[in-house]
């Protein structure tokens, strides 16, 4: 006869251990520290999980293209690796393995920890890598040049969506350009997707400032605030008013 554990309670699904220095990693966003947390509550019982994308999404909320941007934060720290797996040719399942020793990698070089890899195949990414180095720096000049034309672009795209930023937070909080301007600078969006911040706001009526009760311009100056934005804190935000009718109507009822 053999004996058995059984959990019961909160550890019934299983558990994992989060490592401290992820989440003290001040570089690191709340939301890559969240995907963090959960990937490692799937490895109590093994070194791997293997929890779908679609699975991550609905529990925490996100959406896909949220996952793979604060997915791709942690692959870029080093936290954890995403291989890609694949069974009779076709895509199976997303292994993630968190790492005990933090290997960093470039953002350049992310991509090829999501490249396919068959049971029993070899990666061969980097000795292909190595046997075209010949030719890479044959190109370098052109890569060069695309490199400082595509950053040209980001750097416009970025002061468009900045200026409309201000605009969003002038119209809602109903302060002068000028004020805001001295307040809020663009090194705030250093770790943060200012677009999607944008979006997330006009989803918002409260954010929009279509509310009686009108933000502050605190809810939009910090990388706290900023970081509730993106989790939908305020996306059916209530007034107080909104608040007191409702109680009141319950009693009512």
């Amino acid at each position: 006869m053999t004996d058995f554990i059984k959990l019961q309670g909160i550890f019934e699904q299983g558990y994992g251990i989060i490592a401290k220095k992820v989440m003290r990693d001040k570089a690191l966003n709340v939301i890559a520290k969240s995907i963090y947390s959960y990937i490692c509550s799937y490895s109590g019982k093994g070194s791997d999980a293997f929890p779908s994308q679609k699975l991550i999404c609905n529990d925490l909320d996100i959406s896909k293209d949220t996952l793979i941007k604060y997915t791709n934060q942690l692959k870029e720290k080093g936290y954890i690796t995403v291989k890609q797996e694949k069974e009779k040719g076709k895509f199976a399942r997303n292994v993630y393995t968190i790492n005990i020793v933090p290997c960093t990698v470039s953002s350049d070089t992310v991509k090829t920890d999501t490249e396919i890899t068959g049971y029993g195949e070899v990666d061969t990414i980097n000795n292909n890598s190595l046997n075209n180095n010949n030719n890479i720096n044959n190109n370098n000049k052109k890569i060069d040049t695309i490199n400082q034309s595509s950053l040209d672009n980001e750097r416009v795209e970025f002061r468009k969506n900045f200026r409309e930023y201000i605009n969003i937070v002038s119209k809602s909080t109903g302060l002068d350009i000028f004020r805001i301007e001295n307040v809020i600078q663009p090194s705030l969006f250093k770790d943060i997707e200012i677009k999607e911040v944008i979006e997330k706001i006009k989803e918002s009526d409260f954010l929009q400032g279509l509310k009686e009760d009108k933000p502050k311009i605190g809810n939009f100056t910090t990388k706290n605030m900023l970081n509730r934005i993106l989790i939908d804190s305020y996306k059916n935000k209530n007034t107080a008013k909104e608040k007191n009718l409702d109680g009141m109507l319950k009693g009512i009822v």
